[in-house]
């Protein structure tokens, strides 16, 4: 008892240890990451109000627009048209621009106009007045510009975290800071940024930055920072600003904690209203619900005036899109293509509700403080010798702090918990494997009997049910793998025996490594050889997919093997595959001197000749008529196969389709199939067949090995044709 204790505290000790290094940062576990992204997300579908805030409104350039007055970008004098419609016409409250116009429009029409000013056509009486009120209708930067004058509108802005070139000039920012300060701030440093031009920042009241330096490793839009620094200035995002238009703020200002050797931004206020933010002025972006959850009112719409005011009238406005081909979609917590602009409408909703989540600064020691309760409680109970009371004690504390992390949510406070959880669930696990010890002495039966043949991880599997497996002999369907090193014994003659025993050990094991990892079962290494199975003793489903992927990593494995070769000045090394599904025979066989435990029949048979022939297509990988049907049959991802041939093997008397198969890191011209030579090759048409081989040949679509061998036979039938019941099937004489 005393040493059982002594090994749960241990066990305590070093699991707690570990989850604490991990909240310090000392090092990540990626694991618990993941998990506390998932409880986030979890959370946040769970509580959404899936409404409609009407206050925001997005003028959408969707597909009826864009057919209506062509791609965008549009010409600005169409901008400045819909600028002063929405203000004038449907008195909105203020409008932002989810783009930046960084680029000038097209100028031809002035250009042409000053040209025809110097030219004779200008001695005209009516010329003057005709270019006088052409031009400015042509000048489209400043009529949009004129449009921005007076009026409550944010332009975008683009920030980026890596040094480039500037693009126009920033307006005026925020806040500027003393160069001493700006260096000690936590806010997210931008390098460069793309800006309007800057005839238009001048007419523009406001603007702010719609890009995200804070997108998780995921790739998910959950946080966003309302302030980014450049410089030692401060500029606010796009949704702050058109908040603060929205609200009718005067200022936005930023407050800071001061912490050692660095400022941390604690809120960001507009007038009286204070946004409680982490340390880079980031919030949690306060989704409503799936995309929809603001009004998308068409720009043609808008343009044409067919809306009612009253759809617009006090409105916040965002001009964005949804539409897919201007590629403005996000990945959120619930969908992986949501408009980028409602991203913005949702984080400008929670602003003007007030119902911004915010992480609390103590954090940290809510969650030690939560992990030694968690532990202790876990701990006490463990050594009760009643594993129920155990597990219910352990599934009433996940089911607590789960509770606790809502409460926290509904006081817009999130509350990490995937370290808690994974603690207590990791501790429990671990400590009640003490109770499993005693059984595995009761499975070292099964251990022994099949350890030689399969890799550890099925013999465990196989251990908590020794019953259900068996040496005898059956008859099954199963896939079986040849491997073979190509021109070896040519190889060998140029080693020692200490270099071939080394490079040897080096492959048998890499490829045995991938063949265990695959869960297949090694038959036999023959030389520079190996044959293995799949199906059986382990029952696989998908025996023909796993021994295909083993295949594939082997071939790649080999690539990476033969850069450890040459370090060792020793040759590169190249490999053929054939893997065939069929019936077989499998179980122990032998003698009563020796036994093994292993596959038999006409099926291994075409496996051991499928690999002999890689070489004479050119192929890396051959595979079986069924081996095909049943990748097929999965839908298999990554692999491509492609029939190459019909033969009729030594011993054989039906023919099989043999088919290769291709990877990913295979050129695309290889993932061509043949299947129109393969026709005009059994249809007898020798002279298109040949041009079509030609053409495959030609765009590296096949290689050399099998234009030859196809050359070779069309040349032979072409004076030696095939009988009438030919069916396009080749008979190999020899094995």
């Amino acid at each position: 008892m005393i040493s059982r204790q002594k090994g749960a505290f241990l066990v305590t000790f070093i699991m707690f240890f570990i989850a604490v290094l991990h909240l310090i940062s000392v090092f990540r576990l990626n694991v618990i990451d993941d998990f506390e992204r998932f409880i986030y997300d979890q959370r946040l579908i769970m509580n959404m109000p899936n409404t409609v805030d009407e206050r925001v409104v997005i003028a959408n350039i969707d597909e009826a627009s864009i057919r209506e007055f062509g791609r965008w970008p549009w010409r600005r004098d169409v901008l400045a048209e819909f600028v002063n419609i929405l203000f004038d016409h449907y008195q909105i409250k203020t409008l932002g621009f989810d783009m930046v116009f960084a680029e000038a429009s097209d100028n031809t029409g002035v250009e042409i106009l000053d040209i025809l000013a110097n030219s004779p056509i200008a001695e005209h009486a009516l010329f003057p007045t005709a270019y006088e009120n052409l031009k400015p209708q042509l000048a489209f930067d400043e009529q949009f510009s004129v449009s921005l004058a007076d009026r409550n509108i944010v332009l975008g802005l683009v920030f980026e975290q890596k040094e480039a070139p500037f693009t126009n000039q920033l307006p005026l920012p925020l806040i500027s800071l003393d160069t001493e300060i700006a260096d000690k701030t936590a806010l997210v440093k931008a390098q460069t940024f793309v800006a309007n031009l800057p005839l238009l920042h001048q007419q523009a009241t406001r603007s702010g930055f719609f890009d995200n330096p804070l997108l998780d490793i995921d790739g998910v839009f959950r946080r966003v920072p309302l302030v980014q620094q450049i410089e030692s200035h401060l500029y606010p995002s796009l949704a702050l600003s058109l908040a603060a238009a929205a609200l009718n703020a005067q200022a936005i200002n930023i407050e800071f904690a001061e912490q050692p050797n660095r400022l941390a931004v604690d809120a960001v206020s507009l007038d009286d209203y204070s946004i409680k933010t982490g340390e880079q002025a980031e919030v949690y972006v306060p989704y409503r619900g799936p995309e929809g959850s603001f009004n998308y009112l068409s720009v043609r719409d808008i343009l044409q005036q067919t809306l009612p005011v009253e759809a617009l009238a006090n409105k916040v406005v965002l001009l964005g899109t949804n539409a897919a081909g201007l590629l403005d979609l996000r990945t959120t917590p619930f969908a992986n293509t949501y408009p980028g602009v409602e991203v913005h409408a949702n984080l400008i909703s929670g602003i003007l509700n007030q119902n911004l989540y915010q992480s609390p600064k103590h954090k940290l020691k809510f969650e030690i403080g939560l992990m030694l309760i968690l532990t202790l409680v876990i701990l006490s109970c463990s050594l009760l010798k009643d594993f129920r009371i155990s597990l219910f004690c352990t599934l009433v504390l996940m089911a607590s702090v789960i509770g606790l992390s809502q409460w926290y949510w509904l006081q817009l406070i999130v509350m990490p918990t995937a370290t808690s959880l994974s603690l207590a669930l990791s501790l429990f696990l671990s400590l009640m494997i003490y109770n499993l010890l005693a059984e595995v002495k009761q499975k070292k039966s099964i251990v022994k009997r099949f350890g030689q043949y399969v890799p550890p991880d099925l013999v465990s599997r196989m251990a908590q049910a020794p019953e259900q497996y068996q040496l005898e002999s059956e008859s099954k369907e199963l896939t079986v793998l040849f491997c073979d090193l190509r021109d070896f014994t040519s190889i060998s003659e140029q080693l020692t025996p200490e270099q071939l025993s080394v490079m040897m050990n080096l492959y048998l094991t890499e490829m045995t490594k991938i063949i265990h990892k695959h869960h297949g079962t090694i038959d036999k290494y023959m030389g520079d050889a190996i044959m293995a199975f799949w199906g059986a003793p382990i029952v696989d489903e998908q025996h023909a997919y796993h021994a295909s992927l083993a295949a594939v990593e082997m071939l790649t494995s080999l690539t990476t093997l033969n850069k450890q070769l040459q370090k060792q000045q020793l040759p590169a090394l190249k490999m053929g595959v054939g893997i065939n599904t069929d019936v077989m025979f499998v179980g122990n066989m032998g003698s009563e001197f020796r036994m093994a435990y292993t596959v038999m029949g006409d099926a291994v048979n075409l496996a051991s000749r499928l690999e002999s022939l890689t070489k004479q297509y050119g192929s890396s990988i051959l595979v079986g008529e069924k081996t095909k049907k049943s990748l097929d049959a999965i839908n298999h991802n990554g692999f491509y196969l492609r029939i190459l041939d019909s033969v009729q093997v030594k011993g054989k008397q039906r023919p099989v389709d043999i088919a290769e198969l291709l990877t990913e890191q295979d050129d695309l011209a290889l993932k061509n199939t043949i299947d129109d030579f393969i026709k005009l090759y059994k249809a007898r048409r020798w002279h298109k067949a040949r041009q079509a081989l030609y053409r495959l040949h030609a765009d590296f679509i096949i290689k050399d090995e099998l234009h030859t061998l196809y050359m070779t036979r069309i040349s032979f039938y072409e004076t030696n044709p095939p009988p009438e019941n030919w069916d396009g099937t080749f008979v190999y004489q020899n094995k």
